[in-house]
């Protein structure tokens, strides 16, 4: 009489029927944008995956050239909060400990961006290298003079920074990235490219994503949609150098029409079936 199968065994097997579905096979194209969304983001990945994220961790003994090239893009993303949490600490004492800790991460991956001779990592130090020599003046001056941080404002009005998502990034951006690959956007945005044009990066630091075609009017309908519909900030007026920074012509060229023009004349250059296109891609993160 065989026995039966416990509910929490069941409970694990689905896990496990489900893990496979959904997690892309290594010789699938896929398959590095989702090592890279794990890499990026692992809390979320070891709660949606936890036997795969397991598995994954433990057989990192070393990090590959393209591993230590996704830390450059963390840093660059995440310094901006990190100076934030230094800065709301109560003791003066750990504050500048958390400083110290940033600058030595900092310094210590300019050099090897510096020294390295992996393409694959120069890419990606390249990328970054403006970010790395204004943050390291930015804490060095914070430790010198021993005060709250004060100096983030003047930056962001000195470097405009790209979008910044508003709802679940680690959920919708991944999703929003599948969707619009091929249709949208160029095949050979990564997804790490498309998740920092929605991580309020200063503009200069990012590598532009290549819009589908020449028509502006598309990408402009786009954001406008996202602002529309919240899932970006909007201001008073569409911020049209961002927009010409973050997204560019297939031939990897910025878009040179006036935006402000097309804008005017939507419905005109755009035609009915390409904006029910877009509204029922962005209606889907509502």
């Amino acid at each position: 009489m065989s026995k039966k199968i416990s509910p929490k065994m069941k409970e694990a097997l689905k896990l496990i029927e489900k893990e496979l579905t959904e997690i892309p096979k290594d010789d699938d194209p896929a398959f590095e944008d989702f090592i890279l969304w794990v890499v990026s983001y692992p809390d979320e990945a070891q709660r949606q995956y936890p036997r795969f994220y397991k598995t994954f961790n433990e057989a990192i003994q070393e990090f590959t050239s393209w591993e230590k090239a996704t830390i450059f893009e963390a840093i660059a993303k995440g310094s901006s909060t990190w100076l934030e949490d230094a800065n709301k600490t109560a003791s003066s004492l750990l504050r500048q400990n958390k400083l110290r800790q940033h600058l030595q991460i900092l310094k210590s991956y300019k050099n090897f961006g510096e020294r390295t001779t992996d393409t694959v990592i120069k890419a990606a130090y390249k990328r970054h290298k403006e970010f790395f020599d204004e943050y390291i003046v930015i804490v060095e001056q914070e430790l010198r003079e021993g005060n709250s941080i004060k100096k983030e404002k003047p930056v962001q009005k000195k470097n405009k920074l790209s979008y910044v998502w508003q709802g679940k990034s680690d959920e919708e951006l991944p999703n929003l990235y599948q969707q619009m690959k091929g249709k949208f956007i160029d095949n050979e945005s990564d997804l790490s490219q498309f998740i920092a044009i929605f991580s309020g990066l200063p503009i200069q630091n990012l590598k532009p994503i290549k819009w589908h075609s020449d028509n502006a009017s598309e990408v402009l309908y786009f954001i406008l949609q996202l602002e529309d519909t919240q899932n970006i900030a909007s201001g008073k007026r569409v911020d049209y150098q961002k927009l010409k920074a973050c997204f560019f012509k297939p031939d990897g060229t910025p878009f040179t029409a006036s935006f402000k023009e097309l804008k005017q004349n939507i419905d005109i250059n755009l035609s009915t079936d390409k904006q029910r296109a877009i509204k029922d891609l962005v209606s889907t993160f509502t």
